[in-house]
């Protein structure tokens, strides 16, 4: 499964997609990269349930499923009216992208732990999915300092970054727009 740093630059990536053909509020540089960085932190949330050990295990269950995607759109929508105080689909749908980004890269990844995949219809089905391309390589989460678990980990990240990082700086780039014509000949 990718790291919490892969999982974070691709919900930048589509808030900065979002900003970049944004003409509302998205559209000022400083609200984008606020936005930008809230929807890093949406789309890495879900490995949050690593930090609480239960038996049995909830990693890749709950909070990895369109379940939890739609509570958080829902939840994105209340906190977007109580703010501006108007309803609007925008702003929620990106959190909710962002936060299934996280779905979308787990599925894509190699998986070697059984069960292998994610629960990703919960609370429609219990059944457990993969894509079986493994676009992304397995992370080490046991062990974390042994030099095994560095190295795999350091070889997962440096994946992440050449795929995603290319994305990032394509969504961050500045739109050129074209220069008004004035009257001399056709030349801006």
């Amino acid at each position: 499964m990718p790291s919490p740093v892969g999982h974070a630059l691709a919900g930048a990536v589509i808030a900065s997609t979002a900003a970049r053909f944004s003409t509302s509020a998205l559209a000022s540089r400083t609200v984008a990269m606020t936005f930008a960085v809230l929807c890093a932190a949406l789309a890495a949330l879900p490995d949050l349930d690593l930090l609480y050990p239960l038996y049995p295990p909830i990693h890749r269950t709950v909070t990895h499923s369109v379940g939890a995607t739609l509570l958080v759109t829902i939840v994105a929508m209340g906190v977007t009216g109580w703010v501006t105080g108007r309803f609007s689909w925008r702003v929620p749908l990106i959190c909710g992208a962002a936060y299934g980004s996280h779905i979308l890269l787990d599925w894509l990844a190699k998986d070697p732990n059984p069960p292998l995949g994610i629960q990703a219809l919960w609370p429609f089905s219990d059944g457990w999915f993969t894509s079986g391309w493994n676009v992304f390589r397995p992370t080490e989460r046991r062990q974390l300092f042994t030099s095994q678990a560095v190295l795999t980990n350091l070889e997962a990240l440096l994946q992440e970054l050449a795929i995603l990082g290319p994305l990032l700086w394509l969504a961050t780039r500045r739109r050129r727009t074209r220069a008004p014509i004035s009257g001399r000949g056709g030349r801006p």
